[in-house]
């Protein structure tokens, strides 16, 4: 009826300008990632991927390692990580941390002669989606703690690395990230 398809469309109007005043409120989301880069090009790529809430999930450091929680979640990353190498041809990892709200590593592609080139994206939302799906099953289990919504956060950080000079800083920072985390650590219990 004619009645019908006015209350629709107010309906559908009035659902509209809800929206675009809820998109306001939103925060301004835009993309990290370099402009125009091809993602599946050959290179060393830093990647940080962080928690979701920063929920300490896989361990605690103690002198200078990760100590697993029971059940080790951080092992079950781990796992996941080294796969990406197997599962994606021309790529390896190398060096890695896992720690115990984030996990950095190198992730070199090199798949100049591969026909089905990976992009990072695809790579690093293969890893979100394993890890979380094992870990929703350790949770169910008993085995890990739960988290907040998901185990990641929505996005993750990438460096495309530079050259020798930059590569041998971001290693170096890898190796050294749970000394900070104690250095930090013990700062904020300073009084």
């Amino acid at each position: 009826s004619l009645f019908g398809r006015i209350a629709r469309k107010s309906s559908y109007k009035s659902m509209n300008s809800n929206q675009e005043a809820q998109s306001k409120d939103l925060p301004n989301r835009h993309s990290i990632r370099l402009k125009g880069y091809d993602y599946s090009r050959s290179g060393f790529y830093f990647i940080t991927i962080t928690t979701n809430k920063m929920l300490h999930l896989f361990g605690r450091i103690e002198n200078k390692q990760l100590i697993g929680y029971d059940h080790e979640p951080n092992k079950m990353i781990e796992k996941w990580l080294l796969a990406i190498e197997n599962r994606y041809e021309g790529t390896k990892i190398e060096p890695y941390i896992i720690m115990p709200n984030h996990i950095h590593f190198i992730l070199q592609i090199a798949n100049e002669h591969s026909f089905d080139k990976p992009y990072l994206g695809k790579i690093i939302g293969w890893f979100k989606s394993m890890t979380t799906n094992e870990y929703i099953r350790g949770v169910d289990a008993g085995w890990f703690k739960p988290f907040y919504k998901r185990l990641w956060l929505r996005n993750y950080y990438e460096h495309i690395i530079r050259g020798i000079d930059d590569h041998a800083r971001i290693w170096q920072y890898i190796d050294n990230n749970p000394a900070k985390w104690e250095e930090r650590r013990r700062g904020k219990h300073r009084d």
